[in-house]
């Protein structure tokens, strides 16, 4: 899978086939807000296999039943990749189940 930074009309590409992603500081971004804390944690959880499985892991932050996540590749200097992308969809197939 290409792993170079995105190109800005790529990137926009990208935003407009994700649902409420934000690009920030080199990253993509969302906030994800659960019923309690207990169903935060159990999105973290299935979220970490598909992370692992792409072999990308994502920057999450989680305040009882919300969960902060951002998206960047380490090895192309911080920058959004195909496989922030990627990930994102994932992502957001766990949340709508």
């Amino acid at each position: 899978m290409d792993q170079s930074a995105l190109g800005k009309s790529e990137l926009e590409k990208a935003l407009k086939s994700l649902e409420n992603w934000d690009y920030q500081k080199d990253r993509l971004t969302k906030t994800f807000k659960f019923a309690d804390f207990r169903e935060a944690i159990a999105f973290i959880v299935e979220i970490s296999f598909h992370a692992d499985h792409i072999d990308h892991h994502p920057i999450l932050y989680n305040v009882y039943n919300q969960v902060r996540i951002e998206l960047t590749t380490h090895s192309v200097g911080n920058k959004v990749t195909h496989l922030d992308v990627v990930l994102a969809r994932a992502i957001d197939q766990v949340a709508s189940k």
